[in-house]
């Protein structure tokens, strides 16, 4: 079963617990049981999106997400379904890893409010203390205004 599973998500990149199940033919528990074995042994990553697990194989995860930061970074401003087109994954796959990149700081993003779409946005990585903007403000015009003072 895991041989199955190993080729089905080097084909696919990444699919949910019901489509593996479905391909290799094998129970939706027993599926299940399996990819978790598999993740525990750092074989694959599984990424949620709506309550439901994604799964990618552990390299292919990591370049898929690489693919996604440098389009990220040659195209700002641009949203799920235009990085998936771009970054050539699948939406669901590039939603999962947005959120992920979001929650770990490498991507901000915004909604647009008539249409309700997540905009991101590449995040440069900041120094540590630096990651609040409001703080960097004024830490900035400290600085200037002791530059005056003396």
């Amino acid at each position: 079963m895991r041989e199955q599973i190993t080729n089905y998500l080097q084909k696919c990149e990444s699919a949910g617990v019901k489509e593996i199940s479905q391909v290799i033919e094998h129970g939706i528990y027993e599926t299940r049981r399996e990819l978790n074995r598999m993740a525990a042994d750092g074989l694959l990553i599984c990424s949620k999106r709506r309550n439901e697990g994604f799964y990618g194989l552990t390299d292919t995860f990591i370049k898929g997400k690489d693919r996604i930061i440098a389009f990220l970074k040659e195209n700002p401003n641009s949203s799920a379904k235009e990085i998936a087109a771009g970054a050539k994954v699948e939406p669901e796959y590039a939603c999962a890893v947005l959120v992920d990149l979001h929650k770990a700081g490498r991507v901000t993003r915004t909604s647009k409010p008539v249409t309700k779409v997540w905009i991101y946005t590449h995040a440069e990585p900041t120094p540590f203390g630096c990651g609040n903007p409001m703080t960097v403000m004024f830490n900035s015009l400290l600085r200037q205004a002791r530059e005056v003072r003396a």
